[in-house]
């Protein structure tokens, strides 16, 4: 039990997604050393943002911070950290991403580790939480303040053992596409019901209404999984908001773009309206036709080619 002189902290776990099938497909000694490659760097993040790591469990981190905005920071960081280039792993299909839950509250400290009902939420959102995501408290968003309310997503109420009422969860958006097609809602008239087809090779996907959003990218989490060192695990992403297809890189070498008639764009951490037909080439700005380059092509209602805007 919790009383009034137990200190306030922000408590986060981060778990390594899929760290079963880690050891399945590198081996034992691989798998090992990916995780503790993992868990290195994910102990280095919560350091700079001001936190302690009490203890790792193994594929799991356990930090406490002296503040909300500190360890959701640091969440999102750790995230990033993990998108960077590990020495294994490459060319299996898979690579280490994270479940993140992040809650407030007061804990009792004793040998060198932390107890309390703090603690038991934020376990609890960090089995709930999806792999790339992060789970936080209404106590979390509430102390983190106004500044990061758009990033921030109410996903309901949840029963936790021992608690008579529901817990409200939410997610904050780390990803940097979520947060920029956002503010594109209010400017966008709905038009046409359209659809558009994203080919790669015999591969073919369809984004609409009924498929709002693809990702490309080396990770197996993608939509369109994609080779090479040219290309980033969550490379690009494209989205149907109002009848209009977004493409935004989140990649470091870039996304070039050439649509029908000739013009070309070349994003970095941007984003561009596809239109009418063309071509998008990750990383590499590949001639028209190679096997590596995926194609787009609008589609209106009736099914037919829209032809211009």
């Amino acid at each position: 039990m919790t009383n009034a002189d137990d200190p306030t902290l922000a408590i986060l776990f981060a778990d390594i997604a899929q760290s079963t099938r880690l050891y399945e497909i590198l081996g034992d000694e691989a798998a090992q050393n990916l995780i503790g490659l993992c868990l290195s760097r994910l102990t280095d993040v919560a350091k700079r943002h001001s936190g302690s790591v009490i203890k790792t469990i193994g594929d799991e981190v356990m930090c406490t911070f002296p503040e909300a905005r500190s360890a959701v920071e640091a969440a999102r960081s750790m995230h990033e950290a993990l998108e960077e280039r590990f020495p294994f792993g490459e060319g299996t299909g898979i690579s280490p991403n994270l479940h993140v839950g992040v809650h407030l509250g007061p804990v009792i400290h004793q040998e060198n580790d932390v107890y309390g009902d703090a603690v038991n939420v934020a376990a609890r959102l960090v089995k709930l939480a999806k792999s790339r995501q992060i789970l936080i408290s209404r106590d979390v968003v509430e102390a983190i303040g106004s500044a990061d309310q758009p990033s921030i997503r109410n996903l309901g109420c949840i029963p936790v053992r021992g608690k008579s009422k529901d817990l409200p969860i939410f997610e904050m958006i780390w990803e940097e596409y979520d947060m920029t097609i956002i503010a594109d809602h209010a400017l966008i008239s709905p038009k046409t019901e359209v659809s558009m087809e994203i080919a790669l090779g015999d591969l073919l996907l369809q984004i609409g209404a009924s498929r709002p959003v693809i990702r490309l990218g080396r990770d197996e989490h993608c939509d369109l999984v994609l080779r090479g060192n040219h290309v980033s695990r969550s490379h690009a992403k494209i989205e149907c908001v109002a009848g209009k297809f977004f493409l935004s890189d989140q990649s470091s070498n870039g996304t070039y773009v050439s649509f029908q008639g000739g013009e070309s764009v070349y994003l970095r951490r941007d984003k561009v309206v596809l239109h009418g037909s063309g071509t998008i080439s990750p990383g590499l700005k590949t001639a028209a036709g190679a096997a590596e380059t995926i194609r787009f092509q609008e589609i209106s209602e009736a099914g037919n080619t829209p032809s211009g805007r």
